[in-house]
């Protein structure tokens, strides 16, 4: 019987032991990666603009993976800047400007639709964001040089 106890008390240990390091070890392990913070965007947010815009600029608070970029129109064309699902070359920095491939002069609201993300090299975690920015195009600008 004293058998039975010391086997079933050192099975109780390790296995305390076990969760207790597992306990311990799990804070550190599942630290988050933050992710990407968005500090500037060019046209500015709400931003009411005189045409033509030509280039779109995005500036993160660190070295980020710049996944797509994207100007929805007021007439709901979608104009890609940059996607790399689709081709386009991995860019990482934390500054991009991308050039629009025809200045944009409609008058209306236009979305800026981007995702980023940011990877650990030390064990390969990743974290993203994606959102979207409005500016305006005002119709004034064209006519005040008349």
């Amino acid at each position: 019987m004293r058998k039975w106890h010391m086997l079933a008390a050192c099975a109780a240990l390790t296995i305390g032991g076990a969760i207790c390091g597992t306990i311990n070890a799990t804070p550190l392990q599942a630290l988050e990666l933050p992710a990407p913070e968005l500090l500037f965007v060019f046209p500015a947010k709400q931003e009411n603009i005189v045409p033509p815009v030509s280039e779109i600029t995005l500036k993160f608070l660190g070295p980020v993976d710049l996944i797509s970029l994207a100007v929805i129109t007021p007439d709901q064309q979608r104009i890609v800047l940059h996607d790399v699902f689709n081709g386009s070359e991995e860019q990482k920095s934390d500054s991009f400007t991308l050039s629009l491939p025809q200045p944009l002069t409609m008058p209306g609201t236009y979305l800026i639709d981007y995702s980023a993300s940011v990877t650990d090299p030390s064990d390969s975690s990743a974290s993203s964001t994606s959102s979207y920015s409005s500016f305006i195009i005002t119709e004034g600008g064209a006519a005040s040089g008349e």
